[in-house]
């Protein structure tokens, strides 16, 4: 009988080192969820503020041709500003209320207006002048033409925007270092 029983654990014991291991689902599934979401949510509010942005700016381009035709630079900077300006209040309204409203998994912890608009406005003005650099170049050398160099040029930097508009403008504690994990202090 002691037998019979140690040639079954010994059976079982082989069967099981040869069956793969079972993968432990990690702690930190729910976080990944909820980032892929909030990036979802991100990428489709750009969505519907690049489409307002494109079609302003595409008919602001075709509208100031004739009487700026001297004026290229002028032209698509007047265009570009007029197109981030409308598709900017958006883009804020919504990333703020929607896609980063619950920051850190806690309803409500975001910054407020007042510590979050100036972000916001400092990181449009820094890619509306990329963005507006950018197309002129590819417009003025490479001969793109204006709305197509912005769609290139909006979409280089969309992930750049994400990146800095997570980690500066809607958190509480603006980094836009990468967060490394916190050391325990050890006791000694």
């Amino acid at each position: 009988m002691a037998l019979k029983h140690r040639y079954r654990n010994i059976v079982e014991a082989r069967r099981a080192s040869s069956r793969p291991a079972k993968r432990k689902t990690p702690s930190n599934e729910g976080a990944e969820l909820g980032r892929f979401r909030r990036f979802a949510r991100f990428a489709g509010s750009s969505l519907v503020c690049t489409a307002l942005d494109q079609v302003v700016a595409g008919v602001l381009f075709v509208a100031l041709r004739k009487p700026m035709a001297d004026m290229g630079f002028v032209r698509i900077l007047l265009g570009t500003v007029i197109a981030r300006v409308l598709s900017q209040t958006l883009n804020y309204a919504v990333n703020r209320r929607v896609v980063f409203s619950a920051q850190g998994g806690k309803k409500g912890n975001r910054p407020s207006r007042r510590e979050s608009l100036p972000r916001f406005l400092a990181l449009s003005a820094g890619i509306l002048t990329l963005s507006t650099i950018g197309v002129y170049l590819l417009h003025t050398y490479a001969g793109v033409q204006e709305s197509i160099a912005k769609l290139l040029m909006d979409f280089s930097l969309f992930f750049l925007n994400y990146y800095l508009q997570h980690n500066w403008v809607f958190t509480t504690e603006p980094s836009i270092r990468p967060r490394r994990a916190k050391r325990k202090k050890s006791s000694r």
